[in-house]
């Protein structure tokens, strides 16, 4: 199957990760990787592994950054504009997260916001604190 989605439009591309409950944001080539990494997840799960009650998903850093960016996104409707920390915990991940909240003329002036996020082991959003917010060349966190 990999090789049908390299001829695919972006739109296409929406479309099988909608179907895969994937999310849809980003660029065709994020699109694209994060239907091969869910085409590569479903080839090494075999159907008798189903998991017991009370297993977490664990979410390598990668994957995790993933499930930030997108489920920080599709909750507030903020661009995550960059991941500036990241560390497992016993139920998931934590992270701070730069996030456009305004734009503006000079983009120097934008108003950006740092978040403290986590998520648990399955990569659902657990909780979100704003640390600082001001215009970007200013802003300074700790």
């Amino acid at each position: 199957m990999s090789d049908d989605l390299d001829g695919l439009t972006k739109d296409e591309l929406q479309d099988r990760a909608r179907e895969r409950d994937l999310s849809v944001s980003g660029t065709k080539d994020e699109i694209l990787a994060r239907l091969r990494d869910a085409e590569d997840t479903e080839h090494q799960t075999s159907s008798d592994q189903q998991p017991r009650e009370g297993d977490q998903l664990k979410l390598s850093a990668r994957g995790a950054i993933e499930a930030l960016r997108d489920s920080f996104s599709d909750v507030t409707g903020m661009k995550v504009e960059a991941v500036t920390g990241l560390s497992p915990d016993e139920s998931g991940w934590k992270a701070r997260l730069q996030v456009l909240e305004m734009q503006r003329i000079p983009p120097s002036s934008d108003v950006v916001a740092v978040y403290d996020v986590a998520i648990d082991g399955s990569g659902e959003l657990v909780s979100f604190d704003q640390a600082a917010r001001g215009r970007r060349d200013s802003l300074s966190s700790t």
